[in-house]
């Protein structure tokens, strides 16, 4: 069975994910200003990936535990920033 594992390269801090956080993570990587943060509902961030917004919020919130995103809250707007040093992993057991 293959496991997927998010690494923040710069703490070397690793967190269990699945393609759905893969994919969540290369979304907001994607939508990145020229001021490197992103101003989003997780509803918009949530349509975006075609996920739930719960999944989104829990997905963002193990993404913020890990350093690899930083989320500032505007009313019902969040400012993300996205860590670039990162990487995805697979191994097998």
């Amino acid at each position: 069975m293959n496991k997927l594992y998010l690494l923040n390269e710069a703490t070397h801090h690793q967190i269990e994910c699945n393609t759905v956080c893969q994919r969540l993570y290369y979304h907001l990587a994607s939508l990145k200003r020229e001021s490197g943060a992103i101003r989003a509902t997780v509803k918009h961030i949530a349509d975006g990936v075609g996920i739930s917004e719960s999944g989104a919020w829990y997905w963002m919130l193990l993404m913020h535990d890990a350093a690899v995103i930083t989320m500032e809250r505007h009313g019902k707007y969040y400012d993300i920033t996205v860590n670039e040093a990162v990487s995805f992993i697979t191994t097998t057991n």
